[in-house]
């Protein structure tokens, strides 16, 4: 009996308190953070919150590999309790736990150190960090929006915005950017929100010393700021509304300009600055620059003359390396922001690109001979050359590349591109319905054919007509085959019995327009006409009609 109690014991020591090999990563908000892990126990540091360091493994991960023993509490901290990483939240953020060896790697994002929150504020959706100006003798305030991946493979383009606290133009730009990056219009984007301390003084419409202030601030500071501390590309945009956008102007006529993005949204033109804009057009650039201004009907009238200026002016001065648009809203001075900002996030990116269904310009890459995979990999160098972003292939890309291959109906370039991406995958469930009509699309009908009813063998045609018409219609229509199509819908009703009433009509039009099984044509019909159901595949009308050709 004591050896069973022993026994037991050892069972649910074991069980409760095993030792694994386990290794952690942690994500940090800052390319220099130091980390410590601090626990329970001797591999923790006996919650010594500056006595077990993580290896850095790149810019934004740290990471440790240890024997633990289980249950195992801990934290993360850059040596101090007072700098704490909050994974969930900032008050009463709890121990992370791990209670039993089911894996033997965890990962984890620190959103930021309670040290910092404590002096800087940081809101759910972006942070606030403070950086001290040389330029402005004093502490500014920035708003900061960073996507979930800040890892070194992940870069961002950055959009700035001049008027970070005027109103709710920062959130506003916030909600645009992250709604078009959710369904892919734009890369995944940082926005910085910058702040005056006194708007009208600092974006100096004249370029005064205030203005040059101001500006330098921008150029030296704040877009160093971003780029040191976060994943850039190097593509940068700026955003303003009405002083704003007038200082953008300014900016857009610097030599040294950081941005090739500019969205300027109810500018006003002051002195010589359409000369200086057309002089600085006129100059050659290594690189295409997105030029975006925005007037409204009801807005000041010298407003919306200066927007008619300014587009004249680049109709009027050909640079292929400049792109603008020009757009006039039913707007006000005040709700011009909000009708013309998503169009100006848009225009600035529109030279990146997923590639949607476009039949029309499928049509001309087919003509054209073009080989798919270089027409990928041009569009890929193209928008890594402008922003800095190496676009990844969704499933529409992949579709749109296939289909060059397809509408060239090249077998050989189609079996290429399948075997570059190598994302067809057997698994997928429409994997044999998409063969089907890929190879149909090729005229490649037997093939097609083996791919239709390998989806019924492999159990995938999910009880509905569709994935047996297809196939009967390719073995009439394209490969003249009436009498295995008759069979083979024979057949389907013992795999697809509640299709029957479908399968009845199709084997009588079989029948009858090729002359053949007539008594079979006939009592599949009269089953059609007592169990009539209304569908959107034929009528009764129709079924009369083949009745009346058997007469």
């Amino acid at each position: 009996m004591k050896n069973l109690y022993f026994l037991i014991l050892v069972f649910v020591m074991y069980t409760s308190y095993g030792q694994n090999i386990i290794t952690i990563t942690c994500s940090v908000p800052k390319n220099t953070d130091d980390v410590y892990i601090v626990g329970n126990q001797e591999s923790l540091g006996n919650w010594n919150p500056k006595k077990v360091k993580m290896t850095k493994i790149s810019d934004f991960k740290r990471a440790i590999t240890l024997e633990l023993q289980f249950p195992a509490e801990f934290k993360f901290t850059r040596g101090s309790w007072e700098s704490v990483g909050v994974i969930k939240k900032f008050q009463d953020d709890p121990n992370l736990k791990i209670d039993s060896y089911n894996e033997n790697n965890f990962s984890y994002k620190i959103k930021n150190w309670a040290d910092w929150m404590a002096s800087e504020t940081t809101c759910t959706s972006y942070q606030i960090k403070k950086i001290n100006s040389h330029f402005l003798e004093e502490e500014r305030i920035l708003k900061i929006y960073v996507p979930e991946e800040n890892d070194l493979k992940y870069k961002f383009p950055v959009f700035y915005l001049t008027d970070g606290d005027v109103g709710l133009h920062f959130d506003l730009a916030l909600q645009f950017i992250k709604q078009l990056e959710r369904f892919n219009i734009i890369p995944k984007s940082i926005l910085v929100g910058i702040s005056q301390k006194n708007r009208g003084n600092e974006l100096d419409v004249f370029y005064s010393e205030n203005g040059e202030r101001f500006k330098n601030y921008i150029f030296e500071e704040v877009v160093p700021f971003i780029n040191n501390n976060y994943s850039t590309t190097g593509f940068n945009s700026i955003i303003g509304h009405s002083d704003g956008a007038t200082f953008n102007h300014i900016l857009m006529t610097q030599n040294e300009s950081p941005f090739r993005g500019y969205i300027n949204i109810s500018e006003n033109l002051f002195n010589n600055q359409l000369e200086v804009l057309e002089n600085k057009i006129k100059k050659n650039q290594d690189k295409p620059s997105y030029v975006f201004i925005a007037s409204g009907e009801y807005d000041s009238i010298d407003r919306i003359a200066s927007g008619k200026k300014l587009d004249t002016l680049f109709n009027q001065i050909s640079n292929e390396k400049i792109k603008h648009q020009h757009n006039i809203y039913k707007a006000d001075h005040n709700d011009l922001f909000i009708k013309s900002l998503l169009d100006g996030i848009q225009f600035v990116f529109s030279d990146y690109q997923h590639l949607g269904y476009d039949e029309n310009k499928l049509k001309t890459l087919a003509l054209s001979k073009i080989n798919a995979i270089d027409f990928w990999d041009n569009h890929t160098k193209a928008i890594k050359e402008i922003y800095g972003i190496n676009l990844e292939m969704n499933i529409y890309d992949y579709y749109f590349i296939k289909n060059i291959a397809v509408f060239a109906k090249d077998k050989k370039m189609y079996e290429d591109v399948v075997k570059h991406f190598n994302r067809d995958k057997k698994d997928d469930f429409h994997y044999y319905t998409t063969k089907a009509q890929e190879f149909e699309r090729m005229d490649l009908n037997d093939e097609a054919l083996h791919y239709w009813l390998q989806n019924i063998e492999e159990k995938r045609a999910i009880n509905h007509i569709f994935y047996y018409r297809r196939p009967y219609e390719l073995m009439i229509n394209k490969l003249n085959k009436p009498i295995e199509a008759i069979n083979f819908l024979e057949k389907s009703k013992k795999t697809f019995p509640e299709g029957t009433f479908y399968i009845n009509y199709y084997i009588a039009k079989a029948a009858v327009a090729n002359n053949i099984k007539k008594r079979k044509a006939k009592e599949n019909l009269e089953y059609c006409i007592k169990n009539f159901k209304e569908n959107r595949y034929f009528t009764l009308e129709d079924v009369q009609n083949l009745m009346e050709k058997l007469k």
